[in-house]
């Protein structure tokens, strides 16, 4: 049996009663954070732990009510680089304690050649790659949805 199988046949079908229509919602819940975690967490994250952790926080945030789930993009955004943030980070602290004395400098051998890691960007991930890339699953299941300020509500009827 397909992972979403209920999801799939959401477009196709005309028996959309309650109980139909709330498993739908809580697989698209599923399919949405499986999204997150395959587009920008596995991209950006490289310590399982903290894939872990992520996955878990966004299925927290992520509520589905009845037939609609609602996906506070900007806190899973800012969950999203933080976390990005501090591994740039510990990598960065992790290279500057392995080196050894006199190892680098010469201008941090001009301007951060020879393996240095990378720079620690306070946004990694942009807002609008985030919600653009959630706009384009969410439309390819359905156009009943909201868009606020922080947050997308979706409707299945």
């Amino acid at each position: 049996m397909k992972k979403f199988s209920l999801l799939e046949k959401y477009g196709q079908t005309n028996d959309k009663n309650a109980n139909y229509l709330d498993s739908v919602a809580v697989e698209f819940k599923e399919r949405i954070v499986e999204h997150i975690k395959s587009s920008f967490i596995k991209a950006n994250v490289s310590d399982d732990k903290s894939i872990e952790r992520l996955v878990k926080k966004f299925n927290n945030l992520i509520i589905v009510e009845y037939n609609t789930v609602t996906v506070p993009y900007f806190y899973i955004l800012e969950n999203l680089n933080l976390c990005v943030e501090v591994e740039m980070s510990n990598n960065i602290t992790e290279f500057e304690n392995n080196k050894k004395f006199l190892e680098k400098k010469f201008s941090d051998i001009l301007e951060n050649g020879l393996d240095s890691p990378k720079i620690v960007r306070r946004s990694s991930i942009s807002e609008k790659k985030l919600v653009d890339s959630l706009k384009s699953l969410i439309e390819s299941y359905t156009k009943n949805y909201e868009m606020t300020e922080d947050s997308i509500k979706i409707e299945f009827l």
